[in-house]
């Protein structure tokens, strides 16, 4: 078992509101309790109601992405930052 966490969220247009959180311990995605990445992996597989939802254990509490967007938010942080994505499946 291991700790999950959100070192840093990057801005985007999609991540507003979210760009000065970081250090967040993940507890659970889409209701799925997180032990490891691969848990992430595998959570992100089914949205609640339409959204990814987040839930760590400092405020705000819960972060919700749309997974319509997470594509285009890849993209951005390709080409703006230079960072390589993993994709999930590498995850697991």
């Amino acid at each position: 078992e291991k700790i999950i966490i959100i070192s840093k969220v990057i801005q985007t247009p999609f991540t507003i509101g979210y760009g000065n959180l970081g250090d967040l311990v993940v507890k659970r995605v889409n209701g799925q309790t997180i032990h490891k990445l691969a848990d992430v992996a595998t959570a992100v597989k089914t949205p609640q109601g339409g959204f990814h939802k987040i839930e760590v254990e400092q405020t705000p509490g819960i972060l919700y992405l749309d997974p319509k967007e997470v594509p285009l938010i890849h993209q951005i942080i390709r080409e703006r930052y230079r960072i390589p994505i993993p994709s999930m499946d590498s995850l697991q």
